[in-house]
């Protein structure tokens, strides 16, 4: 019997999709007894029910909306996880295009746009995707991230950071815990596990029943949780892998589809980007 429930928000390290679900090549390839997402090893050891509302390219803003959509339901038993994304990460709206979430209810908010490595050129479906809300959307948001977010990524973030920590905050709940991109690069990844086998940095088995651990050490001692470093945002601004700006004034700085060949995730083989 589920002693409460576990509430989970943020991104694809928090989705887990690569250790979840069948046809994901990590999953299919080498999952073995025992193996979950972080998730679902704490629902495990805590005796708690999970609801998993994290979805891959998820930003802050995304997961202030859903958060907030469920503060009603959230019990003093229960325990909240939320994984807090880059900051450029955008929300956007699609014209006509009310989606639907798992209960059926409509749900005005859809993610159109990230800034990683599928804001390339040579991507027709998110350019034809983005194009359908109106001509040229695609040019006109690079832009608009390159020269307004991008430089005041620190204050974008930290902003977004304080509205999740006072929303957790002004919940009735056991024990909370809010992590940012830091932890991405603290356990160990699909890449190393696999020797390079499969060239993705979201966390492995391994790497999610460490966080898993990490998380249930931190409760031991505290109940809540909040981690309000931001260093590593300007570490991300400074590698081409992670942050892989692209602009249709400079399209030779996308280093996932460079026709020159230069810098990090060159041709062939590189690396599945952190969504």
């Amino acid at each position: 019997m589920a002693l409460g429930k576990l509430w989970v928000f943020g991104d694809s390290f928090d989705y887990g999709s690569e250790v979840s679900i069948a046809g994901e090549p990590y999953y299919d390839k080498y999952k073995t007894e025992g193996d979950y997402h972080y998730s679902l090893h704490l629902g495990k050891k805590l005796k708690l029910e999970v609801f998993n509302h994290a979805k891959p390219s998820f930003g802050p803003y995304h997961t202030i909306y859903y958060l907030s959509k469920q503060l009603k339901n959230i019990k003093p038993e229960d325990y909240i996880v939320v994984g807090m994304s880059d900051a450029l990460r955008l929300v956007g709206f699609k014209k006509n295009r009310i989606p639907k979430n798992n209960l059926g209810d409509p749900d005005p908010l859809e993610h159109i746009i990230s800034m990683h490595a599928h804001w390339s050129k040579e991507d027709k479906r998110t350019r034809n995707e983005l194009n359908f809300i109106s001509p040229n959307f695609f040019d006109d948001v690079t832009k608009y991230s390159i020269n307004c977010l991008e430089p005041f990524i620190q204050e974008h973030f930290q902003f977004a950071n304080t509205i999740v920590g006072n929303i957790v905050k002004s919940i009735n709940c056991k024990k909370s815990f809010i992590y940012n991109t830091n932890s991405w690069f603290d356990f160990e990844s699909i890449k190393e596990a696999t020797n390079g086998d499969i060239n993705d940095m979201h966390w492995s088995f391994k790497g999610n029943k460490d966080f898993s651990k990490h998380i249930l050490d931190i409760w031991e001692n505290h109940n809540h949780y909040h981690s309000e470093h931001t260093e590593m945002q300007k570490e991300f601004k400074d590698d081409p892998f992670v942050f892989p700006y692209w602009s249709p004034d400079n399209p030779d700085k996308d280093p996932y589809n460079n026709p020159k060949g230069k810098g990090k995730g060159k041709g062939k083989g590189r690396n599945k980007p952190i969504i």
